[in-house]
């Protein structure tokens, strides 16, 4: 008797799909990309996102494939009367009681970002100014002399770490200043707000 066998259909050969992590943030640093993109193969970020020398670490490391995207769907179009760059630019390295207060209470001149160390608010503030987003940027930041020595690696930054508005004036009596660098540790709101407002020219 012989025995019929029916041949059984063998699966196609299949390569594993890329775990792609998808990040909307205008600044990828290599922290975010840590908490957020760990095990990716790809990683999508906005076409203008800024990466930071901490995230470039990451991918060089992690060996992931960063792709960018444009975003989904036409731009708005500003209202009429709407200035076409933020003012100033807040960037956080170091927070406190008083930077939360002073940070909530900022008008909408101002954009906020929050990073995780010096350098990589140094590589913030040199591309908001170098790309006319910002005209001037305040860096909140321990290691203040260290954000402005990096900010001024570029020839268009010029940042100063300053203690209170007497240095902001100093330093304006001297050069064309466009960032500022200040410690918060310890400081005060009206401190570090009055620093700020001898910045900016705010009453």
């Amino acid at each position: 008797m012989n025995e019929q066998r029916q041949s059984v259909a063998q699966p196609p050969i299949t390569h594993p799909s890329p775990l792609v992590s998808h990040l909307s943030d205008r600044v990828i640093t290599g922290d975010l990309l840590a908490e957020k993109a760990v095990g990716a193969t790809q990683i999508v970020v906005p076409d203008k996102a800024i990466l930071t020398p901490t995230a470039h670490d990451f991918l060089k490391a992690s060996k992931a494939q960063l792709i960018r995207a444009s975003a989904a769907g036409p731009k708005a179009s500003p209202s009429p009367g709407a200035p076409g760059i933020t003012s100033w630019k807040l960037i956080t390295v170091t927070s406190s009681p008083a930077v939360s207060r002073l940070t909530s209470e900022l008008g909408t001149s101002w954009s906020r970002e929050i990073l995780g160390c010096p350098d990589d608010a140094a590589t913030l503030a040199i591309s908001a100014i170098c790309r006319g987003e910002s005209a001037g940027v305040v860096i909140l930041a321990k290691q203040h002399f260290r954000a402005a020595c990096r900010a001024n690696r570029h020839d268009k930054v010029r940042a100063v770490p300053v203690s209170n508005p007497a240095d902001v004036q100093s330093s304006r009596e001297q050069l064309r200043l466009n960032c500022i660098a200040i410690d918060p540790t310890g400081r005060s709101y009206f401190e570090l707000k009055n620093t700020i407002s001898s910045f900016t020219g705010a009453k």
